[in-house]
């Protein structure tokens, strides 16, 4: 029988207590109902489910790894498909004049050709977070209608939570592994002073956003005639990214049928404000100074609700701790909305902190070892997430340095990292001593130097579009279709089965020729025989080649390795299948 919030007195004691009760924490708890049915799960949130379905949070886009953890891990493609619009990819847009942005004809625009290769979506936060809720409910996680007012760290002990409802009384639970999902509040950052939000601590950025929700936009008003022509997905029903100096807005569909959608702006201290995106009146101010397309989907329909960060990225300095207890979600770190990571970083440390709760609760000899190499990788992806968006403000609104920047980021988004995801290799601790996700930053940072100076040249190298497949010329190749490793075919399903040094060998050697190709526009012969480029194209190589060792022990290693065990079972199931006889149709 389940238990209630008002029976709880009776039973305090859980294997897993998780502080808060938004998307990290939900999809933890759901997550972990799934690996370990039999764990005692507590999660404390104050809100109700009327408060929690009126949220306005950053965060409503998934994008491919994301969108995989919901459907595979945590069982929700049934829902997401019948209740959220889904996500045709990512739309880039640059003003060709300045102050001419009345309509999308007015943009030089990359519009995504056809649908994800992994179906993704579009979340209302509010409302799916309210329903994941009654499912977790439903799976047995008990809550507390209350807010965290203290707790402690066992050390080696069970760890305790006091929790205190709006009427005021106070309840105190004890965990064996304590969850914080909190988000900005820090609840175990703050205790242990971990929480880093000065920009010399964030690669120098110095961000700040607001945002507002408006039912009931046209949204014909995103339509342009290049995206009707060469695309056969709705522009509208994508993620749409309209830049400009120092600053980028997205537009997001909420709800198909009711046509909300959320439109936010994202801009950097060196080139703004944070007063001019203050209010509701002054964000719509701007953004009908900087895209006029915009403020006309913002005034076809009617504003919901407005909501400002003043300093949305952060990072802390651990993750996983060793005495049980773990960070996740914003209570761990963001950065950026750009690119809509916010959702697939939660997917990383969820399967985690899932996977070392499971190997410490079955007395795994190798759980810590899992647990430091887990906290290792993380931090390493929160920086190197970060780190995408360093110097933001130099590019975002020079179409041509900029779309070769997210060129460039697109081959490691989907050459590199939704397929290790795919194939569950963080959670491969051996891999993770071979592969520190932040050893390829100074490489990074050196490219984007290159488009500084593209930038201060005032020169045109071109645009880089990420979803042709003539921009880097010799193969056709297009990053988001890149089939050198195909990791969605079921035969490479299973955890670590697909060969991830093929696909970390290809995405070394594709980068290598951007380093190519973009110092061929930007300095002629002079660029190629540089020094650093001969230098940086020799050390991608170089690793490409290490990577083809790797990959060539992972395909000996896996020559004798059994059949997937769903494929081996659908096998030797289907070898007793008797064909039924044909019969000839005969007239009654």
């Amino acid at each position: 029988m389940q238990q209630t919030a008002t029976e709880l007195s009776s039973a305090t004691r859980f294997d897993v207590v998780i502080m808060g009760g938004g998307y990290a924490g939900l999809v933890q708890a759901l997550h972990l109902t799934r690996v370990l049915p039999k764990a005692s799960i507590a999660i404390i949130e104050p809100r109700t489910p009327d408060e929690i379905a009126a949220i306005d949070k950053i965060g409503e886009s998934t994008v491919e790894i994301a969108a995989n953890f919901m459907t595979r891990d945590l069982g929700l493609a049934n829902y997401l498909a019948g209740t959220c619009p889904p996500k045709y990819g990512l739309n880039f847009h640059w003003a060709k004049q300045e102050g001419t942005t009345e309509t999308a004809n007015d943009y030089f625009s990359s519009w995504v050709p056809q649908g994800p290769k992994i179906p993704c979506f579009q979340l209302h936060r509010g409302r799916f977070e309210r329903d994941v809720t009654k499912m977790v409910a439903k799976a047995g996680v008990h809550f507390v209608r209350g807010k965290v007012s203290d707790f402690s760290f066992g050390e080696g002990e069970d760890h305790t939570v006091t929790a205190t409802t709006g009427e005021g009384e106070e309840q105190t639970l004890t965990a064996g592994h304590l969850v914080d999902a909190c988000g900005r509040a820090f609840l175990i950052g703050r205790k242990r002073d971990t929480i880093r939000r000065k920009p010399e601590d964030l690669y120098g950025l110095d961000s700040f956003a607001s945002w507002i929700r408006v039912k009931g936009v046209d949204p014909s008003l995103i339509e342009s005639t290049t995206q009707t022509r060469r695309s056969s997905v709705s522009g509208y029903f994508a993620t749409n990214h309209f830049f400009g100096d120092g600053h980028w807005v997205w537009t997001i569909p909420l709800c198909g049928k009711e046509n909300i959608l959320s439109i936010g702006v994202v801009a950097h201290r060196q080139r703004h404000s944070t007063k001019d995106l203050a209010t509701k009146e002054k964000l719509l101010a701007f953004l009908e100074k900087h895209h006029g397309v915009v403020h006309a989907l913002a005034d076809s329909g009617e504003v919901e609700d407005f909501k400002a960060l003043v300093r949305p990225a952060h990072i802390s300095d651990e993750m996983l701790g060793e005495d049980n207890w773990y960070t996740i979600g914003d209570a761990a770190h963001f950065n950026d909305p750009f690119y809509s990571m916010g959702t697939s970083s939660i997917a990383f440390m969820v399967t985690s902190v899932t996977e070392v709760i499971r190997a410490k609760m079955a007395g795994e000899p190798d759980a810590e070892d899992k647990r430091s190499n887990f906290n290792h990788f993380n931090i390493g992806w929160a920086r190197t997430s970060l780190h995408t968006v360093r110097d933001h403000y130099k590019h975002l609104g020079n179409a041509s340095a900029m779309s070769w920047r997210i060129y460039f980021e697109y081959i490691w988004w989907f050459g590199f990292w939704v397929p290790m995801f795919i194939g569950r290799w963080h959670l491969q601790p051996e891999f993770l001593k071979r592969i520190d996700p932040t050893n390829q930053l100074d490489f990074i940072q050196e490219c984007y130097e290159d488009l500084h100076t593209l930038v201060e040249r005032g020169q045109n190298a071109g645009f880089a579009d990420p979803y042709r497949e003539d921009i880097l010329a010799g193969p056709e190749f297009c990053p988001p279709k890149d089939d050198t490793v195909d990791y969605l075919a079921d035969s490479a399903y299973e955890p670590q089965r697909l060969n991830i040094y093929r696909a970390l060998g290809m995405t070394l050697r594709k980068s290598a020729w951007w380093v190519v190709r973009f110092q061929w526009k930007l300095n002629g012969v002079s660029g190629l025989l540089r020094p650093r480029t001969i230098r940086r194209v020799g050390f991608l190589l170089g690793r490409a080649i290490g990577c083809a060792f790797f990959a060539l022990e992972h395909d000996l290693k896996s020559a004798h390795r059994k059949k997937d065990a769903f494929i081996e079972d659908f096998d030797r199931e289907f070898q007793g299948y008797v064909p039924p006889r044909l019969t000839s149709a005969t007239d009654p």
